[in-house]
């Protein structure tokens, strides 16, 4: 006799199956619900990942020419890269803080040590932000009056910041001053 009770019991407990199709539709729905606000307050991930591929692009192009400045001396390269209004964060009294302080700089690199180069080791997005973790090499010692400088500190940061707008490059930041004979070497060409 206990079994039947048992049994019955235990069929009573028992959920038939259209409670279950209806607790398994309601969590469908919620989850689904929670997904499209998840989706909502994140944004549209497609969007979000173009940019920093254009804006990677942007950055690799702009080291590109700045050593295409290093090695030729001519500025040309940098033209369609950054911005005419740019602003140029530079930790030097002697540079204008804008397009033409860059170049001045660029060039006084150039004029020092030619085989100095940049490497892109790493970068990170922030809207329309980027830190660049570079690093400098030269293939040759830089010179000074045709004077070979052997230990001199690198003339470029270790880390940059830009902010990219339009696919040009507005604003730049550096983390090393500029050595003292880059700022004097076009002022002493011969």
């Amino acid at each position: 006799m206990q079994t039947r009770q048992t049994d019955r019991v235990k069929r009573r407990t028992r959920p038939d199956g259209v409670a279950l199709n209806l607790l398994a539709s309601a969590l469908t729905i919620l989850t689904a619900i929670a997904l499209l606000g998840v989706s909502l307050i994140v944004g549209d991930a497609s969007v979000a990942m173009v940019e920093p591929k254009q804006d990677d692009r942007v950055i690799h192009e702009f080291y590109r020419a700045v050593n295409e400045v290093f090695r030729s001396g001519d500025a040309t390269a940098l033209d369609r890269l950054i911005a005419p209004d740019l602003v140029f964060h530079t930790p030097s009294a002697h540079l204008t803080p804008n397009r033409s302080g860059l170049e001045h700089y660029l060039i006084s690199i150039h004029d020092t040590s030619p085989a100095f180069r940049l490497q892109v080791e790493d970068l990170v997005h922030d809207g329309d932000q980027a830190i660049v973790r570079v690093a400098g090499r030269s293939e040759k010692p830089g010179s000074f009056l045709g004077l070979p400088l052997d230990a001199v500190p690198s003339p470029w940061g270790q880390f940059d910041r830009l902010r990219i707008a339009d696919r040009t490059i507005v604003e730049l930041w550096s983390d090393t001053p500029a050595p003292v004979l880059t700022e004097l070497a076009p002022a002493a060409r011969l």
